[in-house]
């Protein structure tokens, strides 16, 4: 059973704790406030000790974002934004410039976002295990129908956030369509591959509107 109370917030590979406390204070105080507390997992926490975590996140709405939507071992109600669609090498490879740049382009006022020495310290602290994470990218895994297809691992609601600017282009068709039938709720947002990061308040914004738009 979800405590939908509480939520598990996992941001992407390069994308430090510190930078997801922003969005996690959006989620918990003031005008957009959705949660009463937000546990932070990064993803490389996430893929080294997946068993740590999955009495939590049994019990939590839970938001990968990135890589962290496609290697989440378990969640009751699971919101996976802006995760893996296949994608040839090459084209992550060019894409990864372009989320970088845009990420840095398009900041809200007074959000400070990592730079490049601290998103390469956190890939760094667990490589082998963000390693393999990247492998399940580069083989062609899909979050779209990960979510589809597994319903022990996601018995609640199964949310997929896309951005319609973001770099990387996770947005699938074929995948999309196919969660679609399977019963899971796919969004298309306005938005960078980090922008609940960038702009965590339009973010909620958006977040509460989908909510309802789902009966949650």
């Amino acid at each position: 059973m979800s405590n939908s109370d509480k939520a598990v917030l996992s941001p992407g590979l390069a994308v430090t704790k510190k930078n997801a406390e922003q969005l996690a204070y959006v989620m918990t105080d003031g005008p957009y406030a959705m949660y009463s507390d937000v546990d932070i997992v990064p993803t490389g926490d996430l893929i080294h000790s997946p068993e740590r975590y999955e009495g939590l996140l049994k019990t939590r709405d839970v938001f990968g974002q990135s890589l962290a939507g496609l290697v989440m071992p378990c969640a009751f109600n699971m919101t996976a934004c802006f995760s893996p669609e296949p994608r040839l090498p090459h084209q992550l490879g060019f894409s990864l410039f372009r989320v970088a740049y845009s990420t840095r382009l398009a900041k809200e006022e007074g959000i400070v976002f990592d730079n490049l020495y601290d998103s390469a310290k956190e890939i760094l602290r667990h490589p082998t295990a963000n390693y393999k994470g990247v492998l399940r990218v580069l083989a062609g895994q899909s979050t779209a129908r990960r979510l589809a297809d597994d319903r022990d691992a996601f018995p609640g609601k199964r949310t997929i956030l896309v951005g319609s600017h973001d770099g990387f282009k996770f947005n699938h068709e074929k995948n999309l369509e196919y969660a679609k039938r399977k019963g899971v709720n796919v969004h298309v947002l306005r938005t960078t591959h980090n922008g609940m990061f960038t702009h965590p308040e339009w973010f909620m914004k958006q977040l509460i509107a989908i909510k309802q738009f789902e009966g949650a």
